[in-house]
């Protein structure tokens, strides 16, 4: 029993590593969604619903590295918060409602965006940052 412990927590941990790395996208996404499984209880994941993205600059250009990340929600939240690949992201609310969301990118001023989503829903939001002026 403890092994297999052991062997879970490793597993988490690997897991933590490659979506940390952001290598490649589509492997971000799933390893997220499975991280997503191992912590959230089955209920709640029959709830969950997904909000992916893209977060562009003026001139419509993916802004890489942009974190994107929940500050209000209908529940309480993981602290989790994601880092843009290619401008492209995917965040998992947990519960129907309504949330808000934060973007944020060095060089640009941050954006905060109302979105409502329903149990099982995936929306997709285009979130686009002005250039930070320069005093």
């Amino acid at each position: 029993m403890i092994q297999a412990m052991e062997s879970m927590t490793r597993a988490k941990i690997d897991l933590n590593r490659s979506i940390c790395s952001f290598v490649i996208p589509g492997q971000c996404r799933l390893a997220l969604a499975m991280l997503t499984a191992i912590l959230l209880p089955a209920g709640v994941m029959a709830q969950a619903a997904l909000i992916n993205g893209i977060v562009r600059d003026a001139n419509r250009n993916p802004v890489s590295g942009a974190r994107v990340f929940f500050s209000r929600s209908p529940g309480a939240l993981p602290d989790i918060a994601a880092l843009t690949v290619e401008g492209k992201f995917t965040l998992t609310a947990p519960v129907p409602g309504e949330y808000v969301i934060n973007c944020a990118a060095d060089g640009f001023d941050s954006q905060t965006v109302t979105v409502v989503v329903a149990a099982g829903q995936a929306k997709e939001l285009h979130i686009q940052l002005r250039s930070r002026s320069k005093p």
